[in-house]
């Protein structure tokens, strides 16, 4: 209980302090002036400053890497763009996302990309025109540009396989700066004359810059690859080797395996993704190549 002298000190200071500030309600102790709240309602709101990090993840946005993979039909260059998919997407063994329909995939789950090889029934199916597959990374807030070209060694021969070296050749021209080539190669495909005479015609094509900007990729190793990177008349600058029996295995069939086979299974997945992760990190320092030297 205050008492007396207390009772009157604080009503004298409340007085007091009505009458330094004619705008404050004493029992509320609020301050209260309609024509300020007026005021205040019709003043545009202000325009949210974005943070200094924040600004920095997009202007790094805007940085591109453009890598163009080669190779011949049915050597993995669509499955590889699947495994892209999947580090670049968060994609699982169980839940794995497709960008390009295969014989066991054939039904699209990611959604803005459009690839010329509309029919997965076709096991020679060939690339009529580029396609591009663009990806951003959200470890270094880049994009990474990946462009399927047409196969080589098709069944229409040699001559078909000429005509799409030049237009490869063409693209090249027309895209002007890239960072990377990427051989795709099955690792367990002796290299024919064939496939040597066509990539000869490539290396003698190429601008001196971009030839020195050429990655090669083995796939479908179980274990010890056929060829190696001494076997391609091309320079290589770092060779990679990754087993895509993910994509060879059905959902439904997962399903149905043993735990052992599982485990396996995942054990491969997880190596792959390893080997994509290695390609990312080594791509982004590949110094940008001009297509016309």
């Amino acid at each position: 209980m205050e008492s007396s002298e207390q009772l009157i000190k604080r009503d004298e200071m409340i007085n007091q302090t009505q009458s330094d500030n004619p705008e404050f309600n004493a029992p509320t102790g609020s301050f209260i002036n309609d024509q300020k709240c007026v005021e205040e309602a019709k003043k545009p709101p202000e325009k949210s400053k974005k943070p200094p990090e924040e600004s920095k993840k997009i202007q790094a946005v805007s940085k591109s890497f453009v890598c163009v993979l080669i190779g011949p039909i049915g050597h993995g260059k669509s499955t590889l763009i699947n495994y892209l998919a999947n580090y670049l997407r968060d994609g699982t063994l169980e839940n794995r996302k497709v960008v390009i329909p295969t014989d066991y995939y054939k039904l699209v789950t990611e959604n803005g990309f459009n690839h010329s090889e509309r029919n997965p029934e076709l096991y020679l199916s060939q690339t009529e025109n580029c396609s591009s597959y663009e990806f951003l990374n959200r470890k270094d807030n880049c994009k990474y540009i990946f462009i399927d070209t047409l196969g080589l060694s098709g069944a229409s021969g040699p001559h078909q396989d000429n005509r799409n070296i030049q237009k490869i050749l063409n693209f090249l021209n027309m895209t002007k700066k890239i960072n990377a080539i990427i051989i795709v190669q099955n690792g367990n495909y002796r290299l024919d004359l064939c496939f040597k005479n066509a990539y000869e015609r490539l290396k003698n094509s190429l601008p001196l810059s971009i030839s020195e900007n050429i990655a090669l990729i083995l796939t479908n190793l179980a274990e010890s690859a056929s060829i190696n990177e001494n076997c391609i008349p091309l320079s290589i600058k770092k060779s990679y080797m990754m087993d895509n029996v993910a994509f060879n295995v059905k959902l439904e069939d997962f399903s149905k395996m043993s735990r052992f086979k599982k485990i396996i299974l995942n054990y491969k997945w997880e190596l792959s993704m390893e080997v994509i992760e290695e390609l990312i990190e080594d791509l982004s320092q590949y110094s940008e190549a001009s297509t016309r030297d």
